[in-house]
């Protein structure tokens, strides 16, 4: 078999806008895209396995910004406003990962991760923080340690960290 090579041109959305020549002998496809909603060109691998993921976080353009990211790492997503809806979406059926504020009105992320812990334990946790009025970012994600989330995730944060931390919860997958 021969190994080719090629361009696989993304739009904003991380949908294929141009094909070129891609190899058909690699284990891991490299994608380089340039990003204008993020302002950064970057490299993301996509992922061996797809995750399912719900993304819970109040501010809208955080929220945009991650599922952007892990849409354009080829996963499905399905996004939550507050960590009450994070429990709903998660009991209605079996997700791989939350990614998950720590603090939200409506809601936080500590009542999510308490309670996804205490459903069957397929679900892993990501938590992210910038912090709250009250409480400083690298308290609120020793808290969601505690509380048992699989990998934690200081806002704000690069491209690659967050890919990163997104296959360190992602690795302790059965």
């Amino acid at each position: 078999m021969r190994r080719r090579t090629g361009t696989l041109r993304l739009n904003r959305r991380g949908r294929i806008a141009k094909l070129g020549e891609v190899g058909c002998l690699l284990s891991s496809l490299t994608l380089r895209w340039d990003d204008p909603f993020l302002k950064e060109p970057a490299t993301a691998v996509a992922p061996v396995r797809l995750l399912a993921i719900v993304v819970a976080e109040d501010v809208p353009e955080i929220q945009d910004l991650v599922v952007t990211r892990l849409e354009q790492a080829g996963h499905v997503v399905t996004r939550a406003a507050n960590g009450r809806e994070v429990v709903e979406i998660v009991r209605e059926r079996p997700f791989d990962l939350v990614v998950t504020d720590i603090v939200m009105p409506g809601g936080n992320g500590m009542d999510a991760i308490f309670a996804v812990n205490r459903l069957p334990p397929t679900t892993r946790i990501l938590a992210i923080s910038g912090g709250g009025k009250n409480l400083p970012a690298e308290g609120c994600l020793r808290v969601a340690k505690g509380l048992g989330a699989d990998a934690l995730l200081l806002l704000p944060f690069g491209r690659e960290q967050f890919i990163e931390a997104v296959s360190r919860a992602a690795t302790r997958l059965p």
